[in-house]
């Protein structure tokens, strides 16, 4: 049974895949984030980490969108919702990710 201070490996790995990325390590970050992805297929951010450490064009493109596509499931019903004074979809942190996704994307094309 996980206690509320274990951290579930694959976000030991995409933590570390985001470290990788701060010191400009983009391979390091991109196996931490294939390995991540290995344990836990749906991470967004894993995605996003691997679209902004690739070298083509394309496949930055390709993992950006992923990580927009399992955004846009995750967070169904909230950007269904947004944007609202009732619902300030922006402001939430969980949706950080499907953002960063987002960004990423528009960058790359």
């Amino acid at each position: 049974m996980m206690s509320d201070w274990d951290i579930p490996e694959y976000q030991e790995l995409e933590d570390f895949a985001w470290d990788r990325m701060e010191v400009g390590d983009l391979r390091g970050a991109a196996d931490a984030a294939l390995k991540a992805i290995k344990l836990e297929p749906d991470k967004i951010d894993s995605y996003v980490i691997l679209a902004q450490a690739a070298g083509v064009l394309g496949q930055k493109q390709a993992y950006a969108r992923e990580a927009v596509r399992l955004g846009e499931i995750e967070f169904k019903l909230e950007i269904a919702s947004a944007p609202s004074e009732d619902f300030p979809f922006w402001g939430i942190t969980r949706t950080r990710p499907y953002m960063r996704g987002l960004h990423t994307l528009a960058l790359a094309l």
